[in-house]
């Protein structure tokens, strides 16, 4: 697998390996959405099994973000995956619960 880091200034992606995925530090907003996904599509495309996105360092995730993420995980539980959020603050997990995308297919929701 090839390292990943993107940095766009207000948003940096590093990559982690166990388990496979990256962490988001940062403000991620829809100028910042197609480096996201951009980069899980990679990993992807380079991995198998569940992916990983730590949000713990995000301190700004905007609704078209949220709505990025979920669409992520539909189109990884269509090929039988599944990407795991972790560390999203209540606020951003309690949108997703209002919204109702805490039930999409292949987004599974740790704790803050």
């Amino acid at each position: 697998m090839t390292n990943i880091k993107v940095d766009r200034g207000s948003l940096v992606l590093v990559r982690v390996d166990q388990p496979c995925g990256i962490t988001a530090r940062g403000t991620l907003d829809v100028g910042q959405i197609a480096y996201l996904t951009g980069t899980l599509e990679r990993l992807a495309a380079e991995s198998g099994g569940e992916l990983l996105l730590d949000c713990t360092g995000l301190d700004f995730a905007g609704v078209d973000a949220l709505r990025a993420i979920v669409q992520t995980a539909g189109v990884l539980h269509a090929a039988e995956r599944r990407l795991r959020v972790r560390g999203l603050s209540p606020y951003y997990a309690r949108v997703l619960q209002l919204a109702g995308w805490d039930q999409t297919p292949g987004l599974l929701l740790d704790a803050a």
